[in-house]
């Protein structure tokens, strides 16, 4: 991998680490508050724990399986690509 290559990832690593700290400090404020600690929002229908509202769930699971099959659909392609013939 190029210096190129090395800054993007270094890059994009330190975007997400900001970003992380951001979203965890508003989930600290949310929690605090009495709301969903996903979307912030005061729900009308929690979870078991009454932390998350529901349409956040729903969301998480689509999201899950989403990546999932990303994934999959990825390391399919790499081996199509990558692999020695």
């Amino acid at each position: 991998m190029g210096k190129l290559g090395l800054n993007f990832v270094a890059l994009v690593a330190l975007v997400l680490v900001l970003v992380f700290a951001w979203r965890n400090k508003q989930r600290s404020a949310w929690i605090r508050a009495g709301r969903c600690y996903a979307c912030g929002a005061t729900p009308s229908s929690t979870d078991k724990h009454g932390r998350i509202c529901t349409d956040c769930v729903q969301t998480r699971v689509i999201r899950y399986w989403l990546a999932g099959f990303m994934a999959v659909v990825a390391a399919g392609v790499a081996t199509w690509v990558y692999w020695p013939a």
